[in-house]
């Protein structure tokens, strides 16, 4: 079913797709109300179902299986990702690394993890389409399962550090609506370019009594995605992070400077973008200006489910890094500029 159209639908009949609209009434007397076949062409859909899986390393690989309840020290709840492979294998164990195999938290993430798994919504020909088994498993019941996961880790004294990254920020905010009246201390946060509004999310944290990672959240430079752009620019962000107490003063004061010179820059960035876009022929031949047209590249790629391209699915790196990232993983300046066109045309949205 087309969530932005009611009347339009497909169906699978082996690897073929029947598109095919259904009208009541038309209101035309020259077309019968009735089923309209729209298209048919070749076609698989891969419906994931949402769940708790255990993740662990197997022959350099991270492998998830269905598990009954949290089983690591180390959990996290999933933003954009293709399928379950990518993001229990490439996107989040180097984002659970690098916010916990530090010396002050002395994490071991290669024990494994716990994975809340957030399916993408299947996106197919710029339109937006929840097949049968996502209107059974969607947002609330993902939401549902992570609540009652969190509860069931408290009552054992099981003591589990959380990622929330990007959309997983929506499933976690509805998770704590449900057991907002819980207490929940043996638990710790941290956000990864979330697309929920932090000045919701926060107070149910303290509410709860939730431990929250020193960092609060973290942001690739160049991830200006809608809900990105919302945390990375508003001073009540940082207001929330200040009534966590005394260690969160020198945080909240930074998040708040950085918030001002974040609403600059992103206005001068969308004030320039059409004219640096146009120089971009140019720009791959001259090396200072390619850096300004790189950054517009990877603004291009915040909603493509590609760890090569996109830098939302990259919070720890740098700027300098990502633009490497990129570079290393398709091949150079110019074929980097081309990934992103070719994913675009593929639909390869998220």
């Amino acid at each position: 079913s087309c969530i932005d159209n009611a009347f339009e639908h497909f169906s699978t009949v082996e690897r073929f797709q029947v598109g095919y609209k259904i009208f009541q009434n038309t209101g035309s007397s020259q077309r019968k109300p009735g089923i309209y076949i729209t298209s048919l062409e070749a076609f698989e859909v891969k419906s994931e179902k949402p769940g708790l899986y255990d993740v662990r390393e197997v022959n350099e690989n991270w492998v998830a299986k269905k598990s009954e309840r949290i089983t690591h020290s180390y959990a996290a709840v999933n933003g954009l990702t293709r399928d379950l492979r990518m993001a229990a294998d490439e996107i989040i164990p180097p984002m659970l690394e690098s916010a916990y195999n530090s010396k002050e938290y002395q994490g071991n993430v290669k024990d494994g993890y716990s994975l809340i798994y957030n399916p993408p919504e299947l996106h197919y020909q710029k339109k937006r389409w929840k097949t049968p088994q996502n209107k059974i498993n969607g947002k609330s019941f993902t939401a549902k399962l992570l609540g009652d996961s969190m509860l069931e880790a408290q009552r054992r004294g099981k003591e589990v550090s959380w990622v929330i990254h990007g959309d997983g920020a929506k499933i976690f905010l509805e998770a704590m609506q449900r057991i907002s009246n819980h207490k929940l201390d043996k638990h710790r946060v941290l956000f990864l370019a979330p697309r929920e509004s932090m000045v919701n999310i926060l107070p149910l944290v303290r509410q709860s009594q939730m431990k929250l990672h020193k960092s609060v959240m973290k942001f690739q430079a160049d991830d200006w995605s809608e809900g990105s752009f919302k945390n990375r620019t508003r001073g009540a962000v940082a207001d929330e992070v200040e009534k966590f107490g005394d260690e969160f003063k020198q945080k909240s004061a930074t998040m708040r400077s950085e918030a001002t010179s974040n609403l600059i820059k992103a206005g001068g960035l969308a004030a320039t973008s059409v004219s640096a876009l146009a120089r971009v022929p140019a720009a791959l031949a001259v090396p200072k200006m390619a850096w300004g047209t790189q950054t517009l590249r990877n603004m291009a790629s915040v909603n493509i489910a590609d760890p090569a391209l996109n830098p939302h699915l990259h919070p720890f790196k740098s700027k300098d890094e990502m633009y490497a990232h990129v570079i290393t993983e398709t091949g150079g300046l110019a074929k980097s500029f081309a990934a992103v066109v070719k994913a675009k045309l593929k639909g390869r949205n998220s």
